[in-house]
């Protein structure tokens, strides 16, 4: 249970009135960027990710906030729908968000044509650093240190799974001062998350975008997230639906983490398929989904109750 109290109002880094948006590039010069920079009609994230965050005004402001890591199968980067879409919800609710936009392994140009142009886990390097980049700035929005979250759609959330399975610890050494920042997230939200990558049932397409056809077993094991989880791992709230093909990783990682007794709620709906944030009309899912994570996120202490604001006040 995260404990911390709200922040008292008006809360510094959050605008009276209105939100406030900065965009942050994430690297000065990403790893390898240098290659890749001169290929015709390749997405800026893929040189320059951008981490945009945007925080409420401060009458809702709460003290939370999420990196949010929009899907796309590490080849795309659904950053409307699966991002900025998201943003709105979450920022009703009074949580700041910081919204991803990565570089992939793969670039697939006008033609169709598929190109390695990196060999990394890239938009796992770009998440983990945007996770430091906010909490360097946590005091300075607003932001309280244990109330910092991730939440991933679909690849979105095998990179969020992972971050959270595989933290790095603040280092007081290092020469980077973004190196000095955990990047262990304080819980996760995966939304119909992709998190095994080794067989039997790793899906071939996203695994061979991320590690390639001729892949390293080690390394399709380490990117196998429910394979990794300890006591340490953070909480997690999981919502698919039966008929989308990453039920099967989603009932993985919760069994993993009942197992290793993490914290961990999930959510299965019979119809929805695969894609649908937390927007998409007509749908059983995205009608019920978002308030189910709002009673979750109460329920950990995340956003207040309605009986913490009257205390509050």
């Amino acid at each position: 249970m995260l404990t911390s109290r709200c922040p008292s109002l008006p809360v510094p880094g959050c605008a009276i009135g209105e939100t406030r948006t900065i965009e942050i590039n994430v690297w000065d010069a990403a790893p390898g960027s240098d290659a890749v920079k001169d290929i015709p009609g390749i997405p800026f994230e893929f040189v320059t990710p951008k981490l945009t965050v945007i925080l409420p005004p401060a009458h809702r402001c709460t003290g939370a906030m999420i990196l949010v890591i929009p899907g796309g199968g590490y080849l795309y980067c659904t950053a409307d729908g699966e991002g900025f879409e998201v943003a709105e919800q979450l920022l009703a609710r009074g949580i700041a968000v910081g919204v991803l936009q990565y570089r992939r392994n793969i670039f697939l140009d006008e033609n169709q044509k598929r190109t390695r142009v990196y060999e990394e886990n890239v938009a796992l390097e770009d998440a983990v650093r945007s996770m430091r980049i906010i909490r360097s700035h946590a005091e300075e929005w607003g932001i309280l240190p244990d109330r910092i979250g991730v939440m991933g759609f679909s690849a979105g959330g095998h990179v969020a799974a992972t971050m959270s399975v595989h933290p790095e610890k603040g280092d007081p050494d290092a020469a980077d001062p973004l190196g000095k920042f955990p990047t262990r997230p304080d819980f996760m939200i995966l939304a119909y998350p992709l998190i095994s990558m080794a067989p039997p049932w790793a899906g071939a397409i996203w695994r061979d975008n991320l590690l390639g056809e001729k892949f390293d077993p080690e390394s399709a094991e380490y990117y196998s997230c429910q394979k990794h989880v300890t006591a340490e791992t953070p909480p997690a709230f999981i919502v698919c639906c039966g008929d989308d093909f990453t039920v099967e990783d989603s009932l993985a990682m919760y069994r993993a983490m009942k197992a290793g007794n993490v914290p961990c709620e999930l959510h299965i709906f019979e119809k929805g398929g695969h894609g649908y944030g937390m927007t998409t009309p007509d749908l059983t899912v995205t009608k019920y989904w978002p308030e189910l994570l709002d009673v979750w996120l109460k329920g950990r202490g995340v956003i207040p109750t309605e009986n913490s604001k009257q205390k509050r006040n």
